[in-house]
C-alpha cells in the first residue's frame, strides 16, 4: 500500500512539472493573440512587398495605428507615426488640390 502511494505521488507530480509550463506557454499565447500588434511597415518606412496601397489608405492606415495608442507603441514610436500621419494628409491634400 506504502509502494503504491509513493507512485501514485510520483506520478502526479512528474504530470504537474510538464503540465504547469504547457498551460502557462498557452496563455501566454492567448495574451498575444488578444493584444493589437504593431505595423513595421508604417513604424519604420520599409517598403513591404504585400502592402501596396493608395494613399488613403496609408491615411487610414496611420490613424487606426496611433489609435491603438501606449497599449502598443511607445511615445517616441507614436511621435512617429504622427509625423507619417502629417506627411501622408499633405501629399493627399496636394493630390486633391493640384489634381495630380
Amino acid at each position: 500500500m506504502r509502494k503504491l502511494t509513493i507512485l501514485v505521488s510520483a506520478m502526479l507530480l512528474a504530470l504537474l512539472t510538464v503540465a504547469v509550463p504547457a498551460l502557462s506557454a498557452e496563455n501566454k499565447l492567448m495574451d498575444e493573440m488578444l493584444l493589437p500588434k504593431k505595423d513595421f511597415c508604417l513604424l519604420v518606412a520599409r517598403n513591404c512587398r504585400d502592402n501596396a496601397y493608395l494613399l488613403e489608405q496609408r491615411v487610414e492606415r496611420l490613424q487606426r495605428e496611433i489609435s491603438k495608442g501606449h497599449l502598443v507603441y511607445t511615445d517616441d514610436e507614436l511621435n512617429i507615426l504622427r509625423k507619417k500621419l502629417d506627411d501622408a494628409s499633405k501629399a493627399l491634400d496636394f493630390v486633391y488640390d493640384e489634381g495630380a
